[in-house]
């Protein structure tokens, strides 16, 4: 009798040589034992170590990309503060030199008062004509020693100037108040008024407002300075619409015992900032 049982294991023997081995694919686990010894197993370690050390990297490649972003923004905010430093500078030595420009200019302008001044004192007086019969009037000694009475203003207004900004509606009036007397200093207040008549005074715009006496301002309230040479004033109107309504602007001048230096008219023009 033939061998079944052995010829059938030698067949299979025989198949499972011919057909070559079976390679089984490797792969990570990770076991966990908790406290009660249950085994949690991780299957798939190999594929998180390659997720986790991708996002890594590109974490990496981010945070250098942001750092020189950083650092060149950093460099411009530098060279902007330089600009703007050198900028703040050059003003600061242009207003120092149109401060000491006006000084010289408001000193040449009392130089050439003082010379004109002494010029005209000097200047011999003609002699009066009595061999004519003719009796001189006696009004020229009125109008002598009426001039004799007023007193010659201290202080003078030039660089009178108006501006308008549509945008804003914010109406500017700016002038200079110049001493005329540089021995000695002037203190005291300065007003405003823009008229559009002389009859209606409740149309007027008072720059600042106070009470007004026979068409005056009481010289209670005004900007207060205090000069040696020359002082900058500047008034502003906001929120005003009809600014071109206004035909006339005086400015009246106080000392700080509330006495009338000056008072003087100017075109109400504005011009263009």
């Amino acid at each position: 009798m033939e061998n079944l049982p052995g010829n059938l294991g030698i067949a299979v023997k025989r198949s499972a040589t011919e057909s070559g081995p079976f390679k089984k694919a490797r792969q990570w686990t990770i076991l966990l034992v908790d406290d009660h010894g249950k085994l949690i197993s991780f299957s798939r370690f190999k594929e998180a170590v390659i997720i986790s050390a991708s996002m890594l990297f590109v974490a990496i490649i981010a945070a250098v990309i942001l750092f020189f972003l950083y650092k060149n923004t950093q460099n411009d905010n530098n060279k902007l503060q330089d600009i703007l430093t050198t900028s703040q500078k050059k003003t600061g030595s242009l207003r120092n030199e149109n401060d000491i420009l006006m000084a010289r200019l408001v000193i040449s302008e009392s130089k050439v008062n003082a010379n004109y001044a002494n010029k005209k004192a000097s200047m011999p007086k003609k002699p009066l004509d009595n061999d004519s019969g003719i009796r001189p009037s006696a009004k020229p000694a009125l109008v002598k020693n009426n001039n004799k009475d007023k007193k010659p203003a201290i202080v003078s207004v030039d660089n009178f100037n108006v501006y308008y900004d549509k945008d804003k509606k914010i109406l500017s009036v700016q002038y200079i108040i110049n001493n005329k007397n540089l021995n000695t200093k002037i203190s005291g207040y300065t007003i405003v008024i823009l008229k559009d008549n002389e009859v209606n005074q409740n149309e007027w715009l008072i720059l600042p407002y106070d009470n007004l006496i026979e068409g005056k301002p009481s010289g209670k309230t005004g900007q207060a300075f205090l000069i040696s040479n020359f002082r900058k004033i500047k008034f502003k109107a906001t929120q005003l619409t009809n600014q071109n309504r206004f035909k006339k602007v005086t400015v009246f001048v106080f000392s700080n015992k509330r006495e009338l230096l000056l008072e003087k008219d100017f075109p109400f023009l504005i011009k263009g900032l």
